[in-house]
Parts: structure tokens; C-alpha cells; sequence
């Protein structure tokens, strides 16, 4: 895939995933919104949990440590984030997108070693399925600015 494709297809949305926020669904370098506040990066982890729980039934132990899994992959997602907003050059963003992705690999990572192999197929499946929801929200996004 070249450079340009990538950061066309898979910028805006890698910052939705890494985040979890429906509102940094556009595209960053088209608008620039604000990081998520703290009371509000906690709202996202507590919902993330609710249904990662309800999807993967985790266990007393699971929970604790999939929770700081997931805090510390929003909080270093939400460095990210604000480092590709402030980045003017394709090649920049390119590069923070390389980070993101590499985040997200550590993360997934760190869940398989936490959960089942069976939690974990429904771990990636919700993965899919989230991702295609905000695919989705991106694409209503893009058209409503369009108009």
C-alpha cells in the first residue's frame, strides 16, 4: 500500500481507534479536535470495560488487568494523538501513524496474554466489529462535510 493511500485510509481512523472517541472521527489534518479530558477519558475506559466485559465475561482477575491494559493504551494513544495533530508533513504523520499502529500491536499483545484463546478470537472479532462501526461514522462524517 503506498504512503499516501495509507495515511488517507487509515490515519483518521487509527485515531478514532486509538482513542475510542466518536468526535475524532474526521480526518486530522481537515479539523483538529480536542483530546479527550480526563473525566471524559475515564467515561470512554469505563464504557470500553462495560462492554468488554459483557462481550468476553472476564473474570475478577481479567478485569483488573485488561483495565490497566486499556488505560494505558487510551493514555498513550491520547499523546499520540495530540503529536499527529501538531504535525504539519506527510511524513510526519505517516510516522506517528507507525506509532499508533505499533501501540495497537503491543496492546493486542498484552490482552493475549491476559485472556483465553477463546477471549481472545472475541476480543478480535469486537476489535473488527468496532473498527467497521467507526469506518462507517467516518464515512456519514465525511459526507455531512461535504455538503
Amino acid at each position: 500500500m503506498n504512503a499516501l493511500k495509507l495515511l488517507r485510509t487509515t490515519l483518521p481512523l487509527a485515531a478514532a481507534l486509538s482513542v475510542g472517541a466518536s468526535t475524532m472521527l474526521a480526518p486530522a489534518y481537515a479539523q483538529k479536535p480536542a483530546p479527550p479530558k480526563q473525566a471524559e477519558a475515564q467515561t470512554l475506559l469505563d464504557l470500553r470495560m462495560a462492554r468488554l466485559q459483557e462481550r468476553l465475561a472476564l473474570t475478577k482477575a481479567q478485569q483488573a488487568k485488561v483495565r490497566n491494559i486499556q488505560s494505558t493504551h487510551m493514555q498513550r494513544a491520547m499523546t499520540l494523538f495530540e503529536a499527529l495533530r501538531s504535525q504539519t508533513t506527510r511524513r510526519e504523520r505517516l510516522a506517528v501513524l507507525r506509532q499508533m499502529q505499533a501501540l495497537r500491536k503491543d496492546t493486542n499483545a498484552r490482552m493475549a496474554g491476559v485472556l483465553s484463546p477463546q477471549q481472545m478470537a472475541s476480543y478480535g472479532a469486537f476489535v473488527a466489529e468496532r473498527e467497521k462501526e467507526l469506518r462507517e461514522q467516518l464515512k456519514q462524517r465525511r459526507a455531512a462535510n461535504s455538503r
